[in-house]
């Protein structure tokens, strides 16, 4: 049976569209929301592990991922078991990911319907984060893959994360978002599905490879498929749809190469 209350918090749900959600918002997910920021796909700060991560927003230390770049050593060498070593290397990791682009930076947010790759994708589009908010639910339509239900959900949780925005754009992390012109990149204009495994790579650094290399990155083998990647363990089925559709092929050792030589 589908729950009646939210099972984290027991407020109520939100049944407005498709996917449920808390009445509650981020307000019910804090350290859900903290942990997926210092994920490898987001801010990757290795050393916040799931236990210093609950210390932190227990404590009221940090409650957003702009707060995670206002840590200091005091802060972390409060958390039970955590030496000055660890705190150090932590640290380390959270200057580094003051470098980080755009779209890492945003995807650390959690947006609501947006992920890694459509992270890049609003980053390259618009360039910066003042245009990425400044942006109407119209111009977001403008982004591939974003159509008037997803357009509106960006906005509107734009709106919200005003005063975590207010603070990045204050620290000067994640203002824009640097790349090539996608008519220089070796897969520029290109739509690519990538099956089995690629040497280096796990699922979704595939998939960030070829958005990297100026492609479109897409799950499933249809007459847009413009090439398919075959790793060990390609699936039958999108072979056979690729023989079908006389889609491209590319081994993934030479697909793995591409990427080398475009790093």
């Amino acid at each position: 049976e589908p729950p009646a209350a939210c099972p984290r918090c027991g407020s109520q749900i939100d049944k407005a569209n498709l996917v449920w959600r808390c009445s509650q918002g981020r307000e019910c997910a804090i350290e859900a929301n903290v942990q997926y920021a210092v994920s490898r796909d987001a801010l990757d700060l290795e050393g916040l592990g799931a236990v210093v991560v609950h210390a932190l927003v227990s404590s009221g230390r940090v409650q957003d991922a702009a707060d995670l770049f206002t840590l200091t050593m005091d802060d972390l060498l409060a958390v039970d078991h955590l030496g000055e070593k660890n705190a150090t290397k932590i640290l380390d990791n959270i200057e580094r990911a003051r470098q980080h682009p755009l779209s890492r930076v945003f995807t650390a947010l959690g947006v609501v319907m947006t992920g890694r790759s459509m992270s890049r994708r609003l980053a390259r589009h618009f360039g910066s984060l003042a245009a990425i908010r400044a942006a109407t639910v119209e111009q977001l339509q403008g982004v591939e893959g974003v159509g008037p239900d997803r357009a509106l959900a960006i906005y509107e949780e734009l709106v919200g994360l005003s005063p975590v925005l207010d603070r990045l754009e204050a620290m000067g992390i994640g203002l824009t978002e640097s790349f090539e012109k996608a008519s220089s990149t070796p897969l520029a204009g290109k739509t690519v599905v990538v099956t089995g495994t690629v040497p280096g790579l796990d699922r979704q650094g595939a998939k960030d490879a070829v958005e990297r290399l100026g492609g479109r990155a897409a799950s499933s083998v249809s007459s847009k498929t413009t090439l398919l990647v075959i790793g060990t363990g390609a699936g039958k089925d999108k072979l056979a749809k690729a023989e079908q559709f006389g889609v491209e092929q590319m081994t993934a050792e030479e697909f793995a190469e591409l990427v080398a030589s475009a790093e």
